[in-house]
Order: structure tokens, then C-alpha cells, then sequence
């Protein structure tokens, strides 16, 4: 008697977060988070425009969530 076999379930891995973000000021994939956990503080800066935020963090934000908020300040005509 012939046995049955089990079929391999397929499981898509996990989605990461990008490491390097889209600049709202100039469309290039240059700009760059990063975040200085001890301070409490991030530092955002594109590689082609040289556009740069300094913001203070909560403690709980990730890179994503302070890139999110720098779009939002800069399509709200607050960065100058």
C-alpha cells in the first residue's frame, strides 16, 4: 500500500522594514534614519538633496514611525 504523502505547506518569509527611505524633497531612495537610543534622539538625512531633521523620539518609535512624521512636517510647509 502506497503511502500518502503530506504536502509542504508554503509560508512567505516576513516583510522587513527598509533601511533606507524615499526623500519627499527630491525622489531619491537616499535618505537615512538614524537613532541614538541612549538620547532619545534621530537624526534624518537624504544623500542626494542634503536635506536633514533633528526631532526628539518617544521611547517606544522605530525608524519608520520618525521617517512617517518627517513627511508629515514637510508636506505641512513646517521644514523650511
Amino acid at each position: 500500500m502506497g503511502r500518502r504523502r503530506r504536502r509542504k505547506e508554503f509560508r512567505p518569509p516576513p516583510r522587513k522594514l527598509p533601511k533606507i527611505y524615499t526623500c519627499p524633497s527630491c525622489g531619491a531612495q537616499t535618505l537615512v534614519v538614524k537613532i541614538d537610543k541612549k538620547n532619545m534622539y534621530a537624526i534624518l538625512k537624504c544623500g542626494t538633496c542634503g536635506i536633514s531633521w533633528n526631532t526628539d523620539m518617544k521611547p517606544y518609535e522605530e525608524k519608520i514611525d520618525v521617517y512617517n512624521r518627517f513627511v508629515d512636517v514637510f508636506m505641512s510647509g513646517e521644514l523650511t
